[in-house]
């Protein structure tokens, strides 16, 4: 095996992880969406939610693993050449009221 055809093999192979990234992200983001609204629906309507503490957790651990996602972007672009772009998640920042003690799964939504 020649190393054009090693440099092309290892070029496909990072745009279908490219691709995985992006369909996994966005598919991230619409679930989120998906709980933040299923709880606020809950809140405004005073719907109980079965597992409502499940999916809090759920949003923390996303936060969690976004923010594992970041830095390991970080890291890459610092090791790349700087004409790639890759793709950050960003989180929306919380309002004063949603960091106030009590507050269970604001601190995710914006």
């Amino acid at each position: 095996m020649n190393e054009t055809t090693l440099l092309e093999q290892l070029l496909e192979y990072k745009k279908s992880l490219q691709l995985a990234q992006k369909t996994n992200e966005s598919i991230s983001e619409h679930l989120v969406g998906s709980i933040i609204q299923i709880l606020k629906y809950g809140e405004k309507y005073n719907i109980v939610i079965p597992k409502r503490d499940l999916l809090e957790q759920i949003l923390l651990n996303t936060r969690h693993l976004w923010n594992e996602h970041n830095l390991a972007v970080d890291k890459f672009n610092q090791k790349s050449d700087k004409n790639m772009t890759n793709r950050k998640v960003t989180l929306p920042k919380p309002t004063e009221d949603e960091t106030e003690p009590g507050t269970r799964f604001c601190i995710i939504c914006g």
